[in-house]
């Protein structure tokens, strides 16, 4: 590698125009954009003496090709360290980099307040019924304001799954709406999430939650973690709301709530909206959620 210039490579998803002023202005980087559309043969040249590659995470959208795996990586003998564009890796081989000697790393909260936000508009939507009330006044007449009537979230118990950079700022929105905050982690001791989330304790019971949010990473087989498969959620006594993973919901998550409708359902993300069509009868029900996963991100920041 020359002492002087750092090559950086990167394909034409969309990112923050700020990320190629920051690095256009750095003194001893080249940044090269290659063309995700374009011949695989040319994307390829451009990464052969590239020293860092920032890859986009949407395994949707990224074409096979610039999957960093073990072939891309023999193609790339230069390659120093490879930069996912958000706090997912999928379409980075960590084990294929560490055997190479290739550093990875994430942007471990970038989006944590946007992600926060989201799942805070999803249980106010959720509780108050904004979106079942948009769609049946446009399309009903002759019903009453009580037949759409909701839930205030104040007083209500929340139950985080995960506390990390999205589930710490979910919770200190949820306690500004007055809400108690529960919290547990799968990868932390119940010593260090006492410690986060300052509640004194660490959560056991789901039955305690009105709200479930997940906040998690999904597991290595591709599918989020178990909490949405197991008897647990069956026994959460309201509506539910704020995945930020994509999370096929299962029959046997769901429950009944005070209106009749379904409950112990999260909102589900995909990462490319109107490309596949949501495959579970849950989605059906009106207290689950659909977004695509660009509604917890942010649009640049305009200045002035």
């Amino acid at each position: 590698m020359s002492a002087s210039r750092i090559k950086v490579v990167r394909f034409d998803l969309w990112i923050d125009p700020v990320f190629d002023e920051r690095l256009r202005a750095e003194p001893g980087f080249d940044l090269h954009v290659g063309a995700a559309a374009g011949p695989v043969e040319k994307g390829v040249s451009l990464l052969v003496d590239a020293h860092v590659f920032h890859v986009s995470p949407a395994k949707d959208e990224l074409p096979r090709w610039l999957f960093v795996d073990s072939e891309l990586l023999e193609r790339c003998p230069n390659l120093l360290c490879v930069s996912s564009g958000g706090a997912g890796y999928d379409t980075t081989d960590v084990a294929a980099c560490t055997k190479a000697g290739v550093a990875v790393m994430n942007q471990a909260g970038g989006n944590a307040d946007s992600v926060a936000e989201f799942t805070l508009g999803l249980m106010i939507d959720v509780s108050r019924r904004v979106a079942e009330s948009d769609r049946r006044l446009r399309r009903e007449r002759g019903f009453s304001r009580e037949d759409v009537m909701g839930h205030e979230l104040r007083g209500k118990t929340v139950g985080l799954v995960g506390i990390g950079h999205i589930g710490r700022r979910v919770a200190r929105l949820a306690r500004a709406f007055g809400m108690n905050v529960l919290a547990t982690d799968p990868y932390l001791t119940p010593e260090e999430i006492q410690r986060r989330d300052n509640t004194g304790g660490g959560w056991l019971d789901l039955s305690d939650s009105r709200v479930l949010t997940p906040h998690r990473p999904m597991r290595g087989d591709g599918r989020s973690g178990d909490l949405l498969d197991s008897a647990a959620p069956r026994k959460i006594q309201s509506r539910a709301s704020g995945n930020h993973h994509p999370s096929p919901l299962r029959d046997g998550s769901r429950g009944r709530d005070a209106h009749g409708g379904r409950c112990g359902d999260s909102a589900r993300a995909t990462e490319s909206p109107g490309r596949e069509k949501p495959a579970t009868r849950a989605t059906a029900h009106l207290s689950v959620r659909i977004a695509p996963i660009c509604g917890l991100l942010r649009a640049p920041e305009k200045s002035g």
